[in-house]
């Protein structure tokens, strides 16, 4: 996925991402000086990818990490049945939330341009997954010198 090679620990910026009244920004920023990430998750080939997930890209557009998360737009309730059984299902009266926010931990590297974020779920969009993921936001990330050990 990346060309570049990270190597852990290094600095790495913590990320508030919001999503209010249909728009993306980034709504706070915690930079931690030494953290190891979880490693940056591959997409598998196919056609149609379905789901929710984020890439820090470099100002060519090129991933250098990127990370799935379960969509923060999904509304389900748990239903418990007598024997303890637990199934989701959709609310009877779906409502968009007025806001969404979770935060995204990336490398602190100098190259750093951008935050895409992939759904194909998004906010008063077609049914889930009817159509592969699509770019649905795209947030500059304020530029920083980068950390001290990074790329290797």
């Amino acid at each position: 996925m990346t060309e570049q090679r990270i190597e852990y620990p290094c600095p790495v910026r913590r990320l508030h991402v919001v999503w209010r009244g249909g728009e993306w920004s980034i709504a706070g920023e915690t930079r931690v000086p030494s953290m190891t990430l979880p490693a940056s998750d591959d997409l598998p080939e196919a056609d149609k990818i379905s789901g929710f997930w984020w890439e820090v890209v470099d100002g060519e557009g090129r991933a250098i990490h990127r990370h799935v998360l379960h969509d923060p737009f999904a509304r389900s309730m748990e239903r418990f049945d007598d024997g303890g059984l637990i199934t989701r299902m959709a609310p009877m009266d779906p409502m968009e939330p007025e806001e969404v926010g979770f935060d995204v931990l990336v490398p602190d590297v100098a190259d750093a341009a951008a935050v895409h974020l992939y759904s194909s779920n998004p906010p008063g969009g077609s049914e889930p997954g009817s159509r592969g993921a699509a770019c649905i936001a795209a947030i500059d990330v304020p530029p920083t010198e980068g950390g001290d050990d990074g790329y290797r």
